[in-house]
C-alpha cells in the first residue's frame, strides 16, 4: 500500500513537472517567435530607412549636381569681374548646401550603422596637403594664418580609413577657421607610439578663436549642439559636425578630446592607430598623369534622364579629351536600344531613372546581350549618399561607381582603370568566354602558384557539387537546391564565371517553385552547360600556367 502511494505521488509530481515544462516550452517558443518577428520588423524598417535615404539623397543632390557642373563650366570661360563674382557665389552656395545635405545624411547613416570602415594605403602628407589646399583660401579671406605641421618620422605610406580621416579633419579645421577672426589655425600630426606593425597618430587642430565656455564643453559633441542660438544664426551649419566627427573617430577605435579657454582658443585632439605598409598608394602609381590623355578616342555611352546633367557631362568629358566619342542616352530603355545597335568601350550609368533604373539596365545588359557587349564596363553615377551603394552596384553587375557631383579627374581614373583591365584581359585571356580571372589575379597579385592552387581546388569540387545540385533538382527539393546553389556561388565568384552567377540570381532562380517540369529542366541544363564550358576553359588555363 505504501509503495502504491509513493508511486502515485511520483506519477503526480512527474505529470505536474511535465505540464510545467510544456507550458514553459510553449511560452519560450512564443517568445522566440515574437523576437523573430520583431527582428524581421526591425530589418524591414532599416531597409525602408535606407530606401528613404537613397531617395532623399538623390532628390537633393541631382539639382545640386547640375548647378555645380554648370558653375564649373562657366568658371572656365572668359568672364569679367562681375560675372566671376556671380559664378563664385553660385559655387559657394552649392558647396554650402551640399555640406548641410551631407551632415544630415551622414548622421542618419551613422545612426543606422550603415557606415563601413575601409582600409586603404594612403599618404598622410598628401591628405594634409589636400586639406590645406582646400581650406587655405577661407583662412586668407578672414585674414588669419592656416599652418600645417607633420612629424617627419611618420612613414610615407600607412594603411587605414583615409576617407573618414579626411572628413574628420576637414570638419574640425573648417570649424576652427569659422570661429577664428584673429591669429591662426594649426593642424599638427605627430606620433604617439609605434611598433613594427602599427603606429598611433595624434591629430591636433589648434586655433586662437573665441573658445568655448567651460559650461558647454561637456555637451559640445551632442547632436544639433552649437554653443548658442547666436552661433547658429551667425555662423550657419546644422550643429551636427562635431557629433558626426566623434562617431567617425570612435568607429575607428580612436579617441577625441577638446580643451578650450574662452576668448583665447580651442584645441581638438584626435588619436587613431594605423597599420604600417611598404606598398605604394594608387595616387603614387598614377602620379602626375592625366588619365584622359591615355584614353584616346574610346566610345562612351552616358546615360542620364536629366537633360542638364547629360549636357554638362558631355561638355566636361569633351573638354578633358576632345577625341572621346560620346553618345548620350536619355533613359534606361534608350541606353539598351543604343547598345543593341553598336558597341561601347564603357557605359556611364545614372542609377535613379524612370522606366528602367540603372540597376535594371545593367542586369538586362549582363543577362540578355551577347558577348562581348554583355561584358561592357559599366560605371554607376549616383547621387545616393549611402555607404552600401557600392555593394548594390556590384551585385547588379556594375564595375565601379562615382558620386555626384562628378569629379571629372576621378571619373577619368575610373574609366582608365576599367579600360586597362579590359586591355590586360584581352591580352592574356581574350579567347575565353566563360571564365574571367581578373579578380583572382588581383586577389593573388598575379601569384601563379596560388592561382593554380585555387583552380585545382575548384575543378576538384565543382563536379561533385553540380551532381548534388542535379539530384536536388530531380527531387524538387527547393530548400536544398537553394542551399546547394548558395554553396556553388561562393566558389564560382573567384573564377569570374559571371554568366553562372547571373543564372543563380535570375528570375528563374527567384521563382523555382513556379517553374513547370520543362522550364526546370531547361534552367538546370543551362547551369550544367555553363559549368562544363567553364571547366573546359579552366583546364586550358591550367596548361598555360
Amino acid at each position: 500500500m505504501l509503495l502504491l502511494i509513493i508511486f502515485i505521488s511520483l506519477a503526480i509530481i512527474f505529470l505536474i513537472a511535465a505540464g510545467l515544462f510544456y507550458v514553459h516550452n510553449r511560452k519560450l517558443k512564443q517568445e522566440n517567435a515574437l523576437l523573430i518577428k520583431e527582428a524581421e520588423q526591425a530589418k524591414n524598417t532599416l531597409l525602408e530607412h535606407e530606401r528613404y535615404l537613397a531617395y532623399t539623397s538623390h532628390e537633393l543632390r541631382t539639382p545640386l549636381n547640375a548647378i555645380a557642373g554648370g558653375a564649373q563650366l562657366l568658371s572656365k570661360l572668359r568672364l569679367d569681374d562681375k560675372q566671376k563674382k556671380y559664378v563664385d557665389t553660385i559655387q559657394a552656395s552649392v558647396d554650402s548646401a551640399l555640406l548641410i545635405v551631407n551632415d544630415v545624411l551622414d548622421l542618419a547613416k551613422l545612426d543606422s550603422n550603415m557606415v563601413e570602415i575601409r582600409s586603404v594605403n594612403f599618404m598622410i602628407s598628401e591628405l594634409i596637403s589636400g586639406i590645406h589646399q582646400m581650406l587655405s583660401f577661407r583662412a586668407e579671406q578672414k585674414g588669419i594664418q592656416f599652418i600645417t605641421d607633420i612629424d617627419k618620422n611618420i612613414p610615407p605610406v600607412i594603411c587605414g580609413d583615409a576617407k573618414h580621416l579626411n572628413q574628420i579633419l576637414i570638419n574640425l579645421t573648417t570649424n576652427a577657421i569659422k570661429f577664428t577672426d584673429i591669429g591662426k589655425v594649426e593642424l599638427k600630426v605627430s606620433i604617439v607610439s609605434e611598433d613594427a606593425e602599427k603606429i598611433k597618430l595624434r591629430f591636433e587642430v589648434i586655433d586662437t578663436g573665441k573658445g568655448i565656455r567651460k559650461s558647454n564643453l561637456s555637451t559640445i559633441f551632442n547632436q544639433y549642439q552649437q554653443e548658442t542660438r547666436h552661433t547658429i544664426k551667425h555662423s550657419g551649419g546644422t550643429g551636427l559636425g562635431l557629433a558626426i566627427t566623434k562617431k567617425l573617430v570612435e568607429l575607428q577605435n580612436g579617441t577625441i578630446d577638446v580643451k578650450s579657454q574662452y576668448l583665447e582658443g580651442t584645441t581638438f585632439t584626435v588619436e587613431i592607430t594605423y597599420e604600417k605598409t611598404n606598398e605604394k598608394t594608387e595616387q603614387q602609381q598614377n602620379a602626375n598623369t592625366n588619365p584622359f590623355e591615355k584614353l584616346g578616342n574610346i566610345k562612351i555611352l552616358a546615360v542620364d534622364d536629366n537633360l542638364i546633367n547629360r549636357e554638362i557631362l558631355h561638355d566636361l568629358l569633351k573638354e578633358a579629351n576632345n577625341a572621346l566619342q560620346i553618345e548620350l542616352a536619355e533613359d534606361g530603355e534608350d541606353a539598351i536600344i543604343k547598345m543593341q545597335k553598336e558597341s561601347f568601350d564603357v557605359v556611364l550609368m545614372d542609377l535613379q531613372m524612370p522606366k528602367k533604373n540603372g540597376y535594371e539596365v545593367c542586369q538586362y545588359i549582363r543577362k540578355n546581350m551577347k558577348y562581348p557587349r554583355s561584358e561592357t564596363p559599366i560605371i554607376a553615377m549616383t547621387a545616393h549618399a549611402l555607404e552600401n551603394v557600392a555593394e548594390s552596384c556590384f551585385k547588379a553587375g556594375m564595375n565601379d561607381y562615382i558620386a555626384k557631383p562628378i569629379d571629372i579627374n576621378l571619373l577619368g581614373n575610373k574609366i582608365l582603370n576599367q579600360i586597362q583591365k579590359k586591355w590586360r584581359l584581352n591580352e592574356k585571356l581574350q579567347r575565353f568566354k566563360y571564365v574571367d580571372l581578373e579578380h583572382l589575379q588581383e586577389l593573388t597579385k598575379d601569384n601563379k602558384e596560388r592561382i593554380l592552387k585555387y583552380i585545382n581546388i575548384f575543378l576538384q569540387n565543382l563536379p561533385d557539387e553540380l551532381e548534388i545540385l542535379k539530384q536536388h533538382a530531380l527531387n524538387k527539393d527547393y530548400k536544398s537546391i537553394r542551399e546547394s546553389i548558395h554553396k556553388i556561388k561562393g566558389i564560382v565568384a573567384y573564377m569570374g564565371i559571371k554568366s553562372l552567377s547571373r543564372l543563380f540570381s535570375s528570375t528563374e532562380y527567384a521563382k523555382l517553385e513556379q517553374l513547370n517540369d520543362n522550364e526546370m529542366k531547361l534552367y538546370f541544363a543551362e547551369i550544367e552547360q555553363t559549368c562544363n564550358k567553364a571547366i573546359e576553359e579552366l583546364k586550358m588555363i591550367q596548361q598555360e600556367i
